[in-house]
């Protein structure tokens, strides 16, 4: 059982999505990783580290500002706390939670400039090179601080609350999917 009240993953589900089966009809790509972790090269402070994400972190998710192709995953806990260990173009998570500091978005649309304010925290459980094409069964949602200050249905443009979240989400592109199984 994971620690953080992440108590939904099991070992079924583990050893489906280690295996790739429910997942592999929307993604078009391989897996980054190898025996439940994946490695990145991360710059830090000037000099390039190799950090690694493995499969059941806490990790929060947020498109990278610098590389808009890819998202961040950051530790939660643990050795890298607060660190970023990994980048991937598509991203899948499970029990997703929004987290957004007020004070940082107040800032980010006052100076009109990019920063890191509002992450999804969750379980990490894949990253892949390679592209997602969601299904009807994906609810796509989005960010942007100019436009709402939460996140919102990409199809209605309503206000995502927190208890309006699935039990998946997958990182891609500008947007995040909601699915409740995959």
């Amino acid at each position: 059982m994971l620690q953080g009240g992440f108590d939904f993953f099991t070992t079924e589900l583990a050893t489906s999505l280690k295996s790739g089966k429910m997942i592999d009809s929307c993604v078009q790509g391989e897996s980054l990783l190898r025996d439940n972790s994946f490695v990145s090269e991360i710059n830090s402070r000037g000099q390039i580290v190799a950090r690694k994400t493995t499969y059941g972190d806490l990790v929060d998710v947020y498109r990278n500002t610098n590389k808009t192709d890819c998202f961040s995953c950051r530790q939660v806990k643990g050795l890298n706390k607060s660190k970023v260990t990994g980048y991937g173009n598509v991203i899948v998570v499970e029990n997703p939670v929004i987290k957004i500091s007020q004070a940082l978005q107040q800032r980010a649309v006052r100076e009109h400039v990019k920063n890191v304010h509002c992450v999804i925290r969750a379980t990490f459980i894949d990253a892949y090179k390679g592209k997602f094409v969601p299904t009807d069964e994906h609810q796509g949602i989005s960010y942007n601080p100019f436009y709402k200050s939460t996140f919102y249905d990409l199809k209605t443009g309503v206000t995502i609350e927190q208890c309006n979240l699935k039990r998946f989400a997958i990182f891609y592109g500008s947007n995040v999917y909601l699915v409740d199984d995959i």
